[in-house]
C-alpha cells in the first residue's frame, strides 16, 4: 500500500483533451488500487446574434484506466469518442475517436521526486473535410470551453520532472519542469501541407498550506511556445503565458466552502511572411486573458451520499481570432454516490448564459448546457 505522502503532480501534455496544458502540478496521495473511469459529457450552447441563433452540441465518451505497475509506478491510459453538430440551417457533424494518451509516473525518495513521460498517439480524427473544419472551429471557440478542442493531433511526446519538500508541518511547496515535442499532422482533406505545431516548455510552482479552519493550494505556470511551421515554413507563434491558479477550501462543521480562482495573462501572437519576417501581432484569447472564478459548496447527507452546488464566472478578454470580450456566468449542482466499495457514480449539470463579442464587435448572446455522469470503479 502506498504512504500517505506529499506529492507534486506534474501532469503532462493531454493533447486534445481538456486545456491541452503542460506541467500543472496537483497535490495529492497516489491511487493505491487500480481504477476504471467511464464518462459521458453532453455540452450545448445557443449562440445568437441580430441575424438568428445556431447550436453547437457535443457528445464525449471518455473513459480512463490507471494500473498501479509497483509501488512507485503507475501507468495511465486515456482515449475516447466524440460526436459533435452545428445547427445553423444546415447540420454539419464531426464525429470519431480522438486521440489515445499513455502516460508513466514514478515517484522517488519517499514521493519528494515525481518523473512523467508520456505520448500522444494520433488515433484520433484527423484530417477533416471542410464541413468537419467548420465545426472543429467552434469546438476550439474558448469562450464556449468544450472539453476537446480537437480530435487529433501528431505523434506527440512530453516529459516532466517534479521535486517537492516541506517548509514546516504544515506547509509544503514544489518546482517542476516539463518539454512537449509535437508531431506533425494535415488538417484538411483539401489541403495537402503539413502543419507541425511548435514545442512548448513549461515551468510551475505550488505551494499548499493547511489548518484546522483552512486548506489553501495556489500555483503558478509559466508556458513558452515554438514556432509553428506550415510546410517548412514559419507561419505563426503563439504568445507566451503565465497561469496564477488559487484554491481556499473552509470547512464548516459537514460543510465543506471552496473558493477557486485562475488568471492568465498572455503575450501577443505572432503571425510570419513567406520570407520569415514577423508581420503582425494578434491579441487572441486562446488559452490566455481569462479570469475564472467558482465557488462550490459540498454537503455530505449520509456516508455514502454528497450533493454540491456551484456558482461561477468567466471573463475573457478581447480576441483577433475568436470570440472574446466575453462575461459567462454559470450555476450548477452534482451529486456523487457511493455504491459499493469498488464503485462510485457522480453527476453534475450546470447552465451557463453570457455575451462575446467578434473581432468587428459584433454581440453574440449565449446560453449553455452542461451535463456529466460518469462511474469511477476501482479494485
Amino acid at each position: 500500500m502506498h504512504k500517505r505522502t506529499f506529492v507534486v503532480l506534474v501532469v503532462g501534455c493531454l493533447s486534445g483533451n481538456y486545456d491541452g496544458s503542460l506541467a500543472q502540478p496537483r497535490f495529492q496521495y497516489p491511487a493505491e488500487k487500480l481504477s476504471l473511469g467511464p464518462a459521458l459529457y453532453a455540452q450545448t450552447w445557443r449562440v445568437k446574434d441580430s441575424t438568428g441563433a445556431n447550436r453547437v452540441s457535443a457528445i464525449f465518451t471518455p473513459l480512463r484506466l490507471s494500473i498501479p505497475v509497483t509501488q512507485n509506478f503507475d501507468l495511465d491510459f486515456y482515449g475516447a469518442s466524440a460526436f459533435a453538430g452545428v445547427d445553423q440551417g444546415e447540420s454539419q457533424t464531426l464525429n470519431g475517436l480522438v486521440d489515445t494518451k499513455i502516460r508513466g509516473t514514478l515517484r522517488l525518495n519517499d514521493y519528494h521526486w515525481l518523473v512523467q513521460a508520456g505520448v500522444n498517439l494520433p488515433t484520433g480524427k484527423n484530417v477533416l473535410a471542410a464541413d468537419e473544419a467548420q465545426v472543429n472551429n467552434l469546438l476550439a471557440e474558448t469562450v464556449l470551453g468544450f472539453l476537446f478542442k480537437r480530435y487529433g493531433r501528431g505523434l506527440d511526446f512530453d516529459a516532466g520532472v517534479a521535486y517537492a519538500w516541506s517548509l514546516s508541518e504544515k506547509t509544503k511547496t514544489g518546482l517542476g519542469v516539463a518539454y512537449l515535442r509535437k508531431g506533425g499532422y494535415l488538417f484538411r482533406q483539401d489541403d495537402s501541407r503539413r502543419f507541425q505545431p511548435g514545442d512548448e516548455f513549461s515551468v510551475t510552482a505550488g505551494l499548499e498550506t493547511q489548518t484546522e479552519r483552512l486548506r489553501l493550494r495556489s500555483h503558478v505556470l509559466a508556458k513558452f511556445f515554438q514556432k509553428d511551421q506550415l510546410e517548412g515554413r514559419t507561419v505563426f507563434q503563439e504568445g507566451a503565458q503565465i497561469e496564477i491558479n488559487g484554491e481556499v477550501g473552509f470547512p464548516l462543521q459537514k460543510w465543506r466552502f471552496v473558493l477557486a480562482a485562475k488568471d492568465v495573462i498572455k503575450a501577443n501572437n505572432r503571425t510570419f511572411s513567406t520570407g520569415g519576417q514577423s508581420v503582425a501581432a494578434s491579441k487572441d484569447n486562446f488559452p490566455g486573458n481569462i479570469f475564472w472564478l467558482n465557488q462550490q459548496t459540498t454537503y455530505p447527507v449520509s456516508e455514502k451520499f454528497s450533493v454540491t452546488v456551484s456558482l461561477g464566472l468567466n471573463s475573457l478578454g478581447k480576441s483577433d481570432l475568436q470570440l472574446g470580450d466575453a462575461q459567462i456566468f454559470n450555476f450548477g449542482a452534482g451529486t456523487q454516490l457511493k455504491l459499493s466499495e469498488r464503485l462510485i457514480a457522480q453527476t453534475t449539470f450546470s447552465y451557463s448564459t453570457g455575451e462575446a463579442k467578434d473581432a468587428a464587435g459584433q454581440a453574440f448572446d449565449l446560453q449553455g448546457i452542461f451535463i456529466n455522469t460518469g462511474l469511477m470503479l476501482r479494485y
